[in-house]
This record gives structure tokens, C-alpha cells and sequence, in this order.
């Protein structure tokens, strides 16, 4: 069988990149089905997705994509390190997938893999945390201070393969990438877990960076949807069909009277869930995160961990790897594939029914929250919402 090409994506909500980025990689990977890892209900940022994984999966499907899986919450709502572990964990765990591809400012994988490289240095060098927390203290973002870090490990590579001074050039005066790239920082985090999982996996990922087409972003779309603002323009007409005919959340301040119940019932476990706990009864959720956010803490980080005492997900539970695979939804011809997959994959293939087991009940809790607001499916229609999509043979 013809490997697969695997991404992660979020398509919260799909727009005009999105398409963009599923019409390149058919062009680049002739033959290849293209099989997409995307956030459930609850996205990185920490909030609700705009609309639910299903509406967002079948748009997927309708607009390129061959098989939807769903990204466990454990990682959805992690940091962009163990977002990226996660979704190419899973994508390895298919045994059908020989590419993991991403979007970049660069579209360069060589000065991304160097920087992946300088990072995993700087990660095994004890004094890391010492020189982090020396640049925090001057008042430098943790970002900002790890990538300033990693830069310096950038520079100490012995010249090879990887050309240190275009691999600069590529970063505008960085070796790492800045605050400015971050599908390049995103990518960094990818190269990581490939380098990772290529140590166990017998399938081998071969990385692939396309640079991202001038767009209207995912940001750009869901604050005209949530304003009333018109954003026909920014997304593909199936799309927007589907924002419009779906209940549309994607504010956590929707969730702030569950959220303050949930802190004042959980056990802080952490410097960060103690800030969280302190500021539990706030005004709403917004005003907990305005109250717990820190130089080393970003907005996007505590509204994660709010979001994970809600849930009931463990702070190291990102740790985990992959027990079972997840299938949202495949499109008409694209069978075969997910069969092979079954066949293939090194942990247990769910679709529908079928090989569900209490490893799921995570997702069916972030479901039953979802649905709570949007009155969408119930949980025990949760196993029947996988979508196939006609559209051509595989």
C-alpha cells in the first residue's frame, strides 16, 4: 500500500489555508490519502472549538481530507510540545502514514530541524532550568527565554548537512525560530516528536513543511463569527455552510460557572493550578485567567489547565502515549484504508462501536460538557456521528 500523509489540524473552523494546504499536499504526494489528526470539541488555545468535531470533521472530508481522527483531550489541551508529541504519536500508531507534514512561514525543513535539534540539546543540558529561569528573572517571557536559549544552542551545531548561516537567514537574524513564526515554533515541536518516535516506530515519518499562503487565519474567522462580522470571503462556501447551520461556541466564558465549581472541588497540583484555585471565584472564567496568568504562564496556558480540572485530565497524562486510535470520520472510497489501518496500527482502531473501551471515557466527558451548551448529540450518539463522504475513489 502506498504510504499516507498525515498532519495535524484543527480546523477551528476550516478556511481558505486549510484548503490550500490539503490541494498543495495532493499535488505534492500523487496518490497518497491524507489523513488528518484533529483537536475534538476542546482546542489547544483552551477553549471551545467554534463548532463541533463532527461539523468540522465532515466539512474536513467534503474539502480533501481521506480519514479524520480525533486528537485525545490530553493532548488537545496541552502545550505545543505535548500537542505535537500527541498528534504524531498518533499518526506513527496508524502504521499506514510515511509523512507528517505542517504548515510554515518557512516551508523550509532545514532550518526547522536544526532548531529541532538545538532544542533537544538544550533539553539535555542540566543547566537548562537554571538559564531559563535567569532570563525569566529579567523579565523575559518563558517563550522567549527558551527560544533565546535554544538559539544559542543553534549556533554552538558543527557546520554539515545543515547550513548554519541560510538556516539564520531563514529566521531574520534567529537561528531559532521568533515570536513571529509560530507554525515554524509549532514545527520545531513536530521535528522533536518524529526524532522521538522514530527510535520505536517501524514505519518511518519523513517531515515536510509548506509554506502558508497569504489568508485570513482561524483567529481571523472565529472573531468575525463570534461579532457578527462577515467572513463569506474567508472560508470555503462549504464551510461556512456549516458554521451557519451549527451551534456556534468558541468562548470559554460560557463555561465559567462549571469551571468555578470544578476548581473548588479538585486538589491544586502545581504552582500554576494553586494560582488557578486562588482566583476560583472571579467573575468568570476570563477573570480567572486575567488573575492566574504570569510571565512563565501564558492566557493560552491557563485556560488549558482550567479546562483540564473540568474535564477531569490529569496534569501528566500528555505523558501518556496513544492507547487506541479514534476514527471521527473517512470518506466514500477511503475503506480500504481505514481496514489497513486496523490491520496495521499498534494500538486498537475505534470506529464507531467498535473497539470502544473505557480509554475513551475522557472524550465522552468533554463531549457531555460540549454538548451541555450547544444541546447537539447526546453521548450515546457519540459512536454514530463517524461521517463517509462521497467524493471519488481513494
Amino acid at each position: 500500500m502506498t504510504g499516507a500523509v498525515g498532519f495535524a489540524a484543527e480546523f477551528n473552523p476550516f478556511h481558505n489555508g486549510h484548503k490550500y494546504f490539503l490541494d498543495t499536499l495532493r499535488d505534492r504526494f500523487p496518490g497518497k490519502p491524507l489523513v488528518a489528526v484533529m483537536s475534538g470539541n476542546f482546542v489547544q488555545r483552551g477553549e471551545p472549538a467554534l463548532i463541533d468535531k463532527f461539523s468540522r470533521a465532515q466539512t474536513a472530508l467534503r474539502l480533501g481530507a481521506d480519514v479524520l481522527l480525533e486528537l485525545p483531550a490530553r493532548y488537545a489541551l496541552s502545550s505545543a510540545e505535548f500537542f505535537a508529541r500527541g498528534s504524531v504519536s498518533v499518526v506513527a500508531a496508524t502504521g499506514v502514514c510515511d509523512v507528517f507534514a505542517f504548515g510554515s512561514e518557512t516551508g523550509a525543513i532545514e532550518p526547522i530541524a536544526e532548531a529541532a535539534d538545538a532544542a533537544l540539546r538544550a533539553e539535555a543540558d542540566p543547566g537548562l532550568p537554571e538559564k531559563l529561569r535567569r532570563l525569566i528573572r529579567e523579565g523575559i517571557p518563558y517563550a522567549a527565554a527558551y527560544g533565546e536559549v535554544c538559539d544559542e544552542f543553534c549556533a554552538a551545531l558543527p557546520r554539515g548537512s545543515l547550513d548554519n548561516a541560510s538556516s539564520q537567514a531563514k529566521f531574520h537574524g534567529s537561528r531559532f525560530p521568533p515570536r513571529g513564526h509560530p507554525n515554524d515554533t509549532l514545527g520545531v515541536e513536530y521535528l522533536k516528536a518524529i526524532r522521538r518516535v522514530s527510535e520505536f516506530c517501524a514505519r518511518q515519518l519523513e517531515p515536510f513543511a509548506l509554506r502558508r499562503g497569504d489568508f485570513a487565519s482561524a483567529s481571523d474567522v472565529r472573531r468575525a463569527a463570534l461579532s457578527g462580522a462577515q467572513y463569506r470571503e474567508m472560508v470555503p462556501a462549504e464551510s461556512f455552510a456549516a458554521i451557519g447551520g451549527a451551534k456556534v461556541l468558541g468562548r470559554l466564558s460560557l463555561f465559567s460557572d462549571a469551571i468555578r465549581y470544578a476548581l473548588t472541588r479538585s486538589e491544586p497540583d502545581g504552582g500554576l493550578e494553586r494560582r488557578i484555585s486562588a482566583a476560583a471565584f472571579a467573575r468568570d472564567a476570563d477573570g480567572i485567567v486575567s488573575a492566574a496568568k504570569s510571565r512563565t504562564q501564558s492566557e493560552g496556558a491557563v485556560r488549558r489547565a482550567m479546562l483540564r480540572a473540568l474535564i477531569g485530565i490529569g496534569p501528566d497524562e500528555c505523558r501518556r502515549e496513544p492507547d487506541y486510535i479514534r476514527v471521527l470520520g473517512f470518506r466514500s472510497g477511503a475503506e480500504r484504508l481505514v481496514g489497513e489501518m486496523s490491520r496495521r496500527a499498534t494500538v486498537p482502531v475505534v470506529v464507531g462501536r467498535r473497539g470502544f473501551s473505557d480509554t475513551l471515557e475522557t472524550e465522552l466527558r468533554a463531549s457531555d460538557l460540549y454538548y451541555m451548551y450547544t444541546g447537539g448529540c447526546r453521548r450515546r450518539e457519540e459512536f454514530y456521528r463517524g461521517v463517509a463522504v462521497e467524493r471519488g475513489q481513494c
